[in-house]
C-alpha cells in the first residue's frame, strides 16, 4: 500500500491462483491492483496473463508491491508475479480518465519489494532470483540500468532492501531469504550502487526478514530468523561497514515472522512488528535489555485464521500526543502507543480506528493534515479469494492529532 504526495492511494493484493505457473481457477478475479484518486475507486487493468484454460481467457496475477516515484509524485509503479512491472500515470485521473496510461516492463523474474531512492527516480526492485534490479524511472526513458547479485546461488529471493541516507547515501543495503520452506539461511550485503560493486558482506548467515536504517544513516538494523521460532535483531555500523555487528539480541521466541522494523525519530527507539499480534519496542542503544514496551493487540475475529499479526509499525510525531508508535493488528484496530509512558495493555483509549476485520495495511502520509488510510481484510470463508475487490476495503480515518 502506498500514498502519493498528492493523496492518491494505491493498494496491491494477492489473489487465488495468482502465482507464476498457476492455472486459472473460479476465484481468480480482478482487483489485485486498485487506486483511490479524486474520491473515486479504480481497478487498474495490469498484471493479467493469457490463460490456457478453455473456461477462462485470462489469469489475474498477484500484485506484490506498489510505489510512487518521489520525483514524479503521480507516477505509480506496480510489481506482479507475472514477471512485469507496470508504470501508471495517475495524473490522468484528474481529467476523468478511468484507466491511466500504462507502460509494461518485462523482467527476468517476478519482483517483490519496490523501493525508490529518496527524492530520486531510481527504483530498487527485489528479485525472486536473489538479485537487486535498479530501474531508472524517468519519463519516456524507463529502463533497468543495473543488476546487483545478492545471493551467490539460486534458491534465494531478496527479502528486503534499504537505501542509505546522509553519511551512507552512496550505499544500498539488502538481505536475502530462501524460497524453500523450512530453510533459514541468508546473505546480507551493502552495495555501492553507482560503481556496481559489493562494499561489505555482513557476518550473519541467518534468513533475512526485515531491515531498517536510522534517520542519520549511521546504523542498520537487520532482523533475521534461524528457525521457525528463533529470531534475532542485529545492529551494524552503516558508515564504517564492518562485517561484525556492533550489537545483537535474541528476540522473545514466537512462531512466525517479523513484519517490519522501524527506528523512531532521533534513533533511540526501535520497533519490531511481529506476526504474533504484538510490536516490541527496544532502546536501540542498549539492545541487551528486555523490551521497553510490548504493544500487544487483542485477539481478533475467531473466524479469522492464518493472520499476519501486527503488519505495520510506524512512528509519528508533531501531533497533540507527541511522539508515538502506530500499529495495526488482528483486533481490527489501529492503535497509537505512547512509548514515553509506562507500558500498558491495549485499551479503548489508544484506538485511532476500529474496524470489524483484520488490518491489512495502513499509511499515515507525509503531512499532519493527511488522513490515515487503512486497508482492512474482510472476514473470509474458506472458499473466497483475497483480492482487494472482494475482501479489502479502504477506510479514511481521522487525523492523528485528534
Amino acid at each position: 500500500m502506498a500514498q502519493s504526495a498528492h493523496g492518491t492511494v494505491a493498494i496491491a493484493s494477492a489473489v487465488a491462483n495468482g502465482e507464476e505457473g498457476d492455472e486459472p481457477g473460479p476465484y481468480n478475479r480482478d482487483g489485485t491492483l486498485a487506486v483511490w484518486a479524486h474520491d473515486r475507486y479504480h481497478i487498474l487493468p495490469g498484471h493479467i496473463v493469457s490463460a490456457s484454460s478453455p473456461f477462462q481467457e485470462f489469469r489475474y496475477s498477484t500484485v506484490v508491491d506498489v510505489a510512487f516515484n518521489p520525483a514524479f509524485p503521480e507516477r505509480l509503479i506496480s510489481s506482479g508475479t507475472d514477471r512485469t512491472i507496470a508504470i501508471w500515470d495517475c495524473d490522468s485521473f484528474e481529467y476523468g480518465v478511468d484507466e491511466p496510461r500504462g507502460h509494461i516492463v518485462h523482467t527476468a523474474c517476478p519482483m517483490g519489494i519496490l523501493s525508490f531512492k529518496p527524492a530520486e527516480p531510481l527504483l530498487a526492485m527485489a528479485g525472486r532470483d536473489g538479485c537487486v534490479y535498479l530501474h531508472s524511472d524517468k519519463p519516456n526513458m524507463p529502463a533497468v540500468t543495473d543488476i546487483l547479485r545478492l545471493a551467490p546461488r539460486s534458491g534465494h529471493e531478496v527479502a528486503d532492501i534499504a537505501w542509505g541516507v546522509n553519511g551512507s547515501s552512496h550505499a544500498l543495503f539488502a538481505s536475502s531469504a530462501p524460497l524453500a520452506y523450512g530453510v533459514y539461511d541468508g546473505v546480507h550485503k551493502v552495495f555501492d550502487f553507482e560503481k556496481s560493486k559489493t562494499l561489505c558482506t555482513f557476518d550473519t548467515q541467518a534468513e533475512g526478514e526485515r531491515i531498517a536504517l536510522d534517520q542519520a544513516g549511521e546504523r542498520l538494523a537487520v532482523a533475521v530468523r534461524s528457525s521457525a521460532t528463533a529470531h534475532a535483531l542485529r545492529m551494524y555500523d552503516a558508515r564504517r561497514l564492518a562485517r561484525a555487528s556492533v550489537q545483537s539480541i535474541d528476540l522473545q521466541p514466537f512462531d512466525g515472522e517479523v513484519n517490519a522494523v522501524a527506528f523512531g525519530p532521533g534513533g533511540i527507539y526501535i520497533a519490531i512488528a511481529r506476526s504474533d499480534n504484538s510490536a516490541h519496542v527496544y532502546d536501540s542503544r542498549f539492545l541487551g535489555r528486555e523490551p521497553m514496551h510490548v504493544c500487544k493487540h487483542r485477539e481478533g475475529n475467531v473466524i479469522s485464521k492464518d493472520t499476519s499479526g501486527v503488519t505495520e509499525a510506524v512512528w509519528t510525531e508533531g501531533t497533540s500526543r507527541g511522539m508515538g508508535l502506530v500499529t495495526g493488528g488482528v483486533d481490527g484496530c489501529i492503535r497509537l502507543w505512547d512509548v514515553r509512558q509506562a507500558p500498558s495493555d491495549a485499551s479503548d483509549d489508544n484506538v485511532l480506528v476500529q474496524c470489524d476485520d483484520d488490518i491489512g495495511s495502513f499509511v499515515l502520509g507525509d503531512h499532519p493534515d493527511t488522513p490515515l488510510i487503512v486497508a482492512r481484510i474482510l472476514a473470509k470463508s474458506p472458499f473466497s479469494t483475497a483480492t482487494l475487490k472482494q475482501d479489502m476495503m479502504l477506510d479514511i480515518a481521522r487525523d492523528l492529532s485528534v
